[in-house]
This record gives C-alpha cells, structure tokens and sequence, in this order.
C-alpha cells in the first residue's frame, strides 16, 4: 500500500529495555485517520505492543512511515 522502494529495519537494547524501529520511504498516511476505514493492522499493533507491555510511536507523511515500538 505504501508504495515503499526501501524499507528498514533495526533492533537494539538499552540499559532501559529494547526497541524495535522499521522506516520506509513510502508515501505514508494520515496518522490521525488510521483504521477509519475498517482496516485492522495498526489496531492489532497496538494491541499485540500492550500485550507484552510495549509502547508504540508512529510518524508518518509523504517522505514515509517510522514505527518504533519499545519494551
């Protein structure tokens, strides 16, 4: 859907925990819209994050999509 050319992926550890980011270069979307239209992906993110007790951050615009997701 995104259109992406390019997509990465990185994983780390901190003193703090890990994190989780994936970045594409595809045309993103309007965050604040997300799943308006019955779509299930970033719901089941969300949920499957506070399952294992993480939390999520999501930024997206024309120049792509950044998901990192901490725990």
């Amino acid at each position: 859907h995104a259109q992406a050319t390019t997509a990465t992926i990185l994983l780390g550890q901190t003193p703090a925990g890990w994190h989780l980011t994936v970045t594409d270069n595809g045309r993103g979307f309007d965050v604040t819209r997300a799943g308006s239209d019955g779509g299930i992906g970033l719901k089941n993110l969300y949920a499957r994050a506070q399952t294992i007790g993480a939390t999520i951050d999501l930024d997206s615009d024309a120049g792509g999509t950044r998901i990192r997701v901490q725990g």
